[in-house]
């Protein structure tokens, strides 16, 4: 499955996200849809709206600490329930991290 699949998690990287600068990340463990908010720094769950083709946020999952940087909460929220798939946003900010050790997935 690629990102032309319009049944795969992928076709909600273009659907517009609720509130502001909320970036949508992708889609982790069992089709939840995550979401950060630079301006907070906040990880949230985002509600998918198929009707309106378009992302909610929901109730915040966490907050980066300080200095640690949105590639390392992707990898570290990776570790724990996988990802399922990631926005090119999310992609870039894991390409950035220098201590990324799965580049060759």
């Amino acid at each position: 499955m690629g990102r032309d699949d319009p049944n795969h998690a992928y076709r909600y990287d273009e659907w517009p996200v609720d509130g502001g600068e909320t970036r949508y990340l992708g889609v982790a463990g069992e089709g939840v849809a995550m979401l950060y908010n630079p301006t907070t720094d906040e990880l949230t769950r985002g509600e998918i709206d198929e009707r309106n083709e378009r992302i909610v946020p929901g109730e915040t999952e966490r907050e980066l600490d300080p200095g640690e940087s949105l590639g390392d909460a992707l990898a570290s929220i990776g570790e724990s329930v996988d990802w399922e798939s990631l926005s090119e946003f999310a992609e870039e900010h894991l390409d950035a991290d220098p201590d990324r050790t799965d580049r060759d997935r």
